[in-house]
């Protein structure tokens, strides 16, 4: 499967192929039983025109900072210029990641995002941030924390909200049917994908099923075909809750000049929030070619970028932010990054991510988190 860049937004990131095939591997339980409650919280920010500190809870394990703009104000510049950790490293300076060359935390399409992890590939987490972020009068700063009691990940729950539009097709080859959201609920293909994905998410992050949902979306919502289109998509997904991830489910997604898209995310990272706009949700289309596996590797891969990963390398030659995944020259044929969940191309085989890539999962505000190893009591 290629992934590449959209130049024309510089956050955005698209499937343009579809994937080989990978087993599943182990599947993970239905973990609903006795789950904890809601590990991350909200912050509301103010705007200024110098930097904003704002404090980071301890036990945290990490956080998505986002910002939007008001209606009408989509094409303004705005985002996150700049952060600082608590030991005073910048992890974003003009809107780039410390060591890195895009100007990710800029907004796209009226809507910005940064994470922790940019950069930050040690020390604690908790303790007090500071945030300088630029957009119009009537933009809005929201912080979502993932935490624990130790600051450690013990496993955790993903609830997922499915959003179909009425009229979508499901099914493999020949045999499709149209369902809406709430023939999904038991719809034997959907739950195929559902399934397959949970599985890789449990072998590849240690993360369980939670709940998982479906909600309905107008029929014309079975294809975005521009990316006025797609971010509109995204926009008719935004969660009920902050933490869930929504994943808005089409049958045709394309750029303009017509090439297929698989998997789509409107920056990195994403922002599981009611109010993140484009950046709210991810998106998969279900073409007939494809199996459950393979979508499923395709919403894993997409759910990478909404916690913040970039692919392992471009085809131009620029890396990620981390320090242990496998490099490729532009244009190369033979890369070790091959069966990387984040390769450009994708995997190959069965996904495989390093310990930093499971880290930056873990650490986003994406999932209810346990707060300690299951059985113990509160210190």
């Amino acid at each position: 499967m290629t992934r590449t860049l959209a130049l024309l937004l510089p956050a955005a990131l698209a499937c343009t192929a579809p994937l080989e095939a990978a087993p599943t591997g182990a599947s993970s339980a239905d973990a609903g039983t006795g789950a904890n409650a809601p590990s991350v919280s909200v912050m509301d920010l103010a705007l200024a025109k110098t930097p904003v500190v704002f404090e980071v809870p301890r036990g945290a394990l990490g956080f998505s900072l986002a910002m939007w703009t008001p209606t009408g104000s989509e094409r303004a510049v705005s985002g996150v210029r700049e952060l600082r950790d608590p030991a005073g490293r910048s992890a974003v300076v003009d809107f780039v990641p410390q060591g890195g060359a895009r100007p990710l935390g800029q907004g796209v399409r009226g809507a910005a995002a940064v994470t922790s992890s940019w950069g930050i590939n040690d020390g604690p987490v908790a303790g007090p941030w500071s945030v300088l972020a630029e957009g119009p009068e009537g933009s809005s700063l929201r912080l979502l924390v993932q935490r624990t009691d130790d600051g450690q990940f013990h496993g955790g729950l993903m609830d997922l909200e499915l959003f179909v539009p009425d009229g979508l097709l499901v099914g493999e080859g020949d045999v499709r049917r149209p369902i809406g959201a709430n023939d999904a609920v038991g719809d034997p293909a959907i739950a195929a994908r559902v399934d397959a994905f949970f599985a890789l998410l449990w072998v590849s992050v240690g993360i369980s099923r939670g709940t998982v949902t479906t909600r309905a979306m107008e029929a014309r919502y079975a294809a975005a075909e521009s990316g006025d289109a797609r971010a509109e998509l995204l926009r008719q997904a935004a969660p009920s809750q902050p933490g869930t991830v929504a994943v808005a489910l089409t049958n045709r997604m394309s750029y303009t000049d017509g090439a297929p898209l698989y998997g789509y995310t409107l920056g990195l990272p994403g922002f599981a929030d009611p109010g993140g706009g484009t950046r709210a949700a991810i998106a998969v289309a279900l073409y007939p070619e494809s199996s459950a596996e393979n979508d499923a590797v395709t919403m894993l891969h997409e759910l990478g970028h909404f916690a913040g990963l970039m692919h392992t390398s471009e085809d131009d030659g620029t890396d990620d932010l981390l320090l242990d995944t496998p490099t490729c020259a532009p244009k190369a044929r033979a890369c070790l990054d091959t069966n990387n969940l984040m390769a450009p191309s994708g995997p190959k085989n069965t996904p495989e991510l390093t310990a930093s890539q499971r880290r930056v999962m873990q650490s986003a505000p994406i999932y209810r988190a346990f707060p300690r190893v299951r059985g113990e009591s509160s210190p």
